[in-house]
C-alpha cells in the first residue's frame, strides 16, 4: 500500500475582513431572529431528564461515524492525509458475518471495512463489494457519502433496541453478527431523510485482529 505524506497549508486571518460571529454573520450585523416552531403530537409528552437525555432516550451514546465509499483505499488514504489512522482492514463476508440481511431478507453481502480510533470516536469506512443495498443506495450518484452514526451502551438488549426503533418508525436496512460476537443493525430513519443509525453490542474484550494495517501497524500496547 502507498503511504501518503500530508501537506497542510495554514492561512492567517485577513485583518481587513470584518470579524465573524459564530453563526457566520458579521459581528456588527443585525441577526434576524427565527421563531421556534413547537412540536405537536406525541413529542409534547417528552421531557428533558438531564443535560443530554430525554424521557424517551434509549440509544446509548454515539461511538462511531461511517463513510460509505466506492474506493476504500482512496478514502482511507485521504483520511490518513488528515492525520486520522492507523486503519485496521477487514472484510464482512460468509466467513466473518453470520445471518447477513438487507431489509429483513437474506443477503450474501460482501463489504470491505476499515476502522480507525480517533479519541473516543471510531471512524469506519465501508465499500460494498456485493449486495448491501443501503450502502449501494447511498452511493447511487456519488463516490463517497457519510452513511451512518453508530450507538452502543444502551440499557436495552439488541432485540429490545430493534423492536423499539421499529416502533418509532425506522426500518432495518442491514444486519448481521460479526465473528459471532457483535450483533449489529442499520436503521433507515424516514423522518431524518438519508440519516442512518446503527445499533450494536460490542464486548469490551472483543479486539479482532485485522487482515492488514494502513499505513503501518501501530506499536504493541505495553
Amino acid at each position: 500500500m502507498q503511504c501518503l505524506t500530508p501537506h497542510v497549508l495554514t492561512r492567517r486571518p485577513d485583518p481587513s475582513l470584518p470579524a465573524r460571529s459564530w453563526n457566520g454573520n458579521s459581528a456588527n450585523e443585525d441577526v434576524k431572529r427565527v421563531p421556534v416552531t413547537r412540536m405537536s403530537s406525541s413529542s409534547s409528552e417528552i421531557a428533558a431528564t438531564g443535560i443530554d437525555t430525554l424521557s424517551n432516550s434509549f440509544l446509548g451514546v454515539p461511538v462511531e461515524i461511517c463513510i460509505a465509499t466506492r474506493s476504500l483505499q482512496q478514502t482511507i488514504e485521504a483520511m490518513v492525509a488528515l492525520g486520522i489512522g492507523p486503519w485496521g482492514l477487514y472484510q464482512f463476508n460468509e466467513r466473518t458475518v453470520s445471518d447477513r440481511r438487507s431489509y429483513g431478507e437474506p443477503d450474501p453481502y460482501v463489504i470491505d471495512v476499515a476502522f480507525a480510533r480517533h479519541g473516543t470516536i471510531i471512524w469506519e469506512v465501508m465499500e460494498p463489494v456485493v449486495g448491501a443495498k443501503t450502502l449501494q443506495l447511498a452511493l447511487a450518484d456519488r463516490e463517497q457519502a457519510l452513511h451512518h452514526v453508530a450507538f452502543d451502551g444502551s440499557p436495552l438488549s439488541m432485540e429490545e433496541r430493534r423492536r423499539e426503533l421499529i416502533s418509532r418508525g425506522t426500518r432495518p436496512a442491514l444486519s448481521g453478527v460479526w465473528l459471532e460476537q457483535v450483533p449489529f443493525y442499520f436503521f433507515e430513519t424516514p423522518g431524518l431523510g438519508s440519516v442512518v443509525l446503527e445499533s450494536y453490542v460490542f464486548p469490551a474484550s472483543f479486539v479482532p485482529e485485522p487482515d492488514a494495517w494502513y499505513p503501518t501497524q501501530p506499536p504493541a500496547r505495553t
